[in-house]
């Protein structure tokens, strides 16, 4: 190395030796999905976490390690000159070393609002049925008047739109189904739908650390296409909150208005979307699903079982064998024939049950028949003047399967029964 070159090296030292402070970097957590899911960017200095006001759940970082810095030896300049060509270095002192704090960061938590627990019990069947405080629904406001099937397309497919952004920028690569096209269905159908997708929204709200929305019962009203775009506006506003805390600022294009469109049209959308959310939300429908859907319909017969002063039964019967998803299917199909009989019994226009296909059973399909039987009571308290407003629903329990959703399925086939014989007698 010339005289030159020594120099520079010696004064680039000397230059980081002056140094009386070390930045310590702010640390952010990765924003790449696990599990298909996303983590927002979090600042280390301060964390604000929204959970449950009844389970306040909050995660604080480890403490920052604390390391001294370590000095750097650095050679003193020597004086070279042509007559002598040994160099002799002399290193400097070392300098003290910078001591560094990290303050622990403060979390804040915030509580979200969840609906109010149930206790459900297969083995203790008298503790089935829990009352609850009531939710109000989303109603049409003014604005809606006039809505057509055409407008909630529209909505649906802008629905669609949204979501397919937040699982483009989640990585998201699985193929969800498309659901079959059903005919007869009409806005209480469509209703009773996208109450399925505020649901899953809401559970992808869970997992992305987001205020919780909330999920209202039918309104107890005659149901029509402006109940139903207010209640797909009003899942969208939630879906669009994922979109804010994750960052995500893709706009989509509004969908055109396409005249011709049926209620049976805007059920299959609004299904086919509700398949594209269970990639969010990371799991798909399962008989723990249809089990909770199950009690949420005994809820709802307490309250007609009440106008008519008929008591109910809340006793299991037991179970034998393993029950299968067809078994659950077969049950359910049950229940609608019953329904349906007894709107016809009241006087009503009694919906009809259209076939359906055994050969391939999932308990998503289980899970869309319920919410049909749903609608059906919706419109039997309707036409029976029941006043009182659904419940909320439970909070999800876990490990039900489908002996479970068996059972409960049957018990309202028990008391449909039981409801049938006090309207004609």
């Amino acid at each position: 190395m010339d005289s030159h070159g020594f120099f520079d090296t010696v004064a680039g030292l000397l230059k980081r030796s002056d140094s009386s402070s070390v930045n310590v970097p702010k640390r952010r957590k990765s924003t790449t999905p696990s599990h298909a899911h996303t983590h927002d960017t979090v600042d280390r200095e301060q964390v604000t976490v929204q959970p449950s006001p009844e389970v306040a759940r909050v995660v604080v970082p480890k403490r920052l390690r604390l390391e001294s810095v370590q000095p750097l030896l650095v050679p003193a300049p020597v004086a070279v000159s042509g007559s002598e060509p040994r160099v002799s270095v002399q290193p400097l002192p070392a300098p003290a070393p910078v001591a560094v704090s990290v303050s622990e960061p403060r979390v804040s938590v915030q509580p979200l609002l969840v609906p109010a627990p149930v206790a459900v019990s297969v083995s203790e069947p008298r503790a089935l049925v829990q009352p609850l405080a009531a939710v109000t629904p989303v109603d049409a406001s003014r604005d809606h008047e006039g809505v057509q099937p055409f407008h909630v397309l529209r909505a649906v497919q802008d629905l669609i739109a949204e979501v397919t952004i937040l699982r483009e920028a989640l990585g998201i690569r699985d193929y969800p189904p498309e659901a079959e096209f059903v005919d007869g269905r009409t806005p209480i159908h469509v209703y009773a739908k996208s109450l399925e997708v505020l649901d899953k929204v809401l559970d992808t709200q869970r997992r992305s650390f987001v205020p919780v929305g909330r999920a209202g019962p039918i309104p107890l009203k005659e149901i029509d296409d402006g109940d139903v775009l207010a209640n797909i506006e009003y899942i969208l506003i939630e879906l669009r909150k994922i979109k804010s805390r994750m960052g995500i600022n893709r706009r989509i294009e509004p969908a055109p208005l396409n005249t011709g469109t049926t209620s049976s049209m805007n059920y299959k959308s609004l299904a086919d979307a509700s398949f594209m959310l269970d990639g969010l939300r990371g799991r798909t429908i399962t008989p723990n699903d249809v089990y909770q859907n199950a009690v949420f319909i005994l809820n709802e017969l307490v309250l007609v079982a009440k106008r008519f002063n008929t008591p109910l039964s809340y006793e299991l019967a037991p179970v034998e064998g393993t029950m299968k998803t067809i078994d659950v299917a077969l049950q359910i199909l049950r229940a609608r024939y019953k329904v349906v009989d007894l709107q016809t019994m009241l006087g009503m226009d009694a919906s009809s049950v259209p076939a359906m296909t055994l050969a391939r059973v999932t308990p998503s399909e289980n899970y869309d028949a319920t919410n049909l039987v749903l609608a059906e009571i919706a419109r039997i308290k309707l036409h029976a003047g029941v006043n009182q407003p659904s419940v909320a629903r439970p909070e999800r329990s876990t490990g039900n399967g489908s002996n479970d959703a068996f059972a409960v399925i049957e018990l309202i086939n028990r008391n449909l029964d039981t409801l049938a014989a006090a309207v004609s007698g």
